[in-house]
């Protein structure tokens, strides 16, 4: 009788440690699996495209710069970019204040960067011009005319 009383005793914890389970347990399951899955798919790829690409040093030459203010819930934001003629490409990357403000138009140097990820630009020839704004070369509207500075460096 009183192993009888032990079993109906265990199977009443038993049932009720599941109903727990279903309860909260799959939910809560769902729910990380969710989440490890969405940063899975979306973030990481976003992560590791900037680990695997390895640091190119090219030789370049600063042909444009530009900055854009962005607006957002704290305030404003400025960001910085400059554009390099590779020689026989044009790369546009962010670049930080300090960078922007210390580059000019025609300066030549050894450009380090990640893909698209600005490292570092080491300039070998300084240009004697200063010039704050925007370039003469590309002008105040420089994402549609770089494509057409490219097309007519090529030919």
């Amino acid at each position: 009788m009183i192993f009888s009383s032990f079993i109906a005793d265990f199977y009443d914890i038993l049932f009720e440690i599941m109903k727990f389970i279903l309860i909260f347990g799959i939910p809560i399951f769902l729910f990380c699996f969710g989440v490890f899955f969405l940063v899975k798919i979306f973030f990481m790829p976003a992560f590791r495209s900037g680990r695997k690409r390895q640091e190119r040093t090219d030789e370049a030459k600063v042909i444009g710069k530009r900055d854009e203010v962005l607006s957002n819930p704290s305030g404003l934001i400025t960001l910085y970019y400059v554009t390099f003629d590779l020689g026989n490409d044009l790369l546009e990357l962010m670049v930080p204040k300090g960078e922007y403000k210390r580059l000019n138009y025609g300066d030549y140097g050894k450009l380090a960067h990640m893909g698209d990820r600005f490292e570092r630009f080491d300039v070998t020839v300084k240009s004697t011009e200063e010039t704050k704004g925007q370039s003469e070369i590309v002008g105040s509207t420089m994402r549609s005319s770089l494509n057409e500075i490219l097309q007519n460096k090529r030919e």
